[in-house]
């Protein structure tokens, strides 16, 4: 086992803030443009909720997966490790990864509910 590898170490611990927010704001014009394609369709209140709980699964998954990340993020990095595989997965990434899909989330939610209150 290679112990000189420790890639969990090198990786910066704060969070991107700068990608974060943009994430965000793409999460935000999604769902407002998911919101707006369905309203010829289905009407302002039926289109927004379905842009709302597009937003809230992909929240509710990646606040599931950081989850996994902090629970088994550290054992799961260490085997890869001890079975000398070429991934490049570490806790840290993982985590930094779901934080970036619940920005996105988080933003079409925002977004479906500011098209809401726009609309109604």
């Amino acid at each position: 086992m290679d112990r000189s590898r420790s890639t969990a170490s090198a990786e910066p611990t704060r969070p991107p803030w700068g990608r974060l927010g943009g994430v965000f704001v793409a999460g935000g014009a999604a769902g407002a443009a998911i919101a707006l394609a369905l309203l010829p369709q289905r009407g302002p209140q039926e289109a927004t909720s379905t842009a709302f709980a597009l937003g809230a699964l992909i929240f509710g998954a990646a606040l599931l997966g950081w989850t996994a990340a902090v629970v088994g993020g550290r054992g799961l990095e260490t085997t890869y490790e001890s079975v000398e595989t070429e991934s490049q997965f570490t806790e840290a990434g993982a985590r930094r990864a779901m934080l970036l899909l619940c920005a996105l989330g988080l933003g079409g939610m925002v977004g479906a509910s500011v098209i809401s209150a726009v609309l109604t």
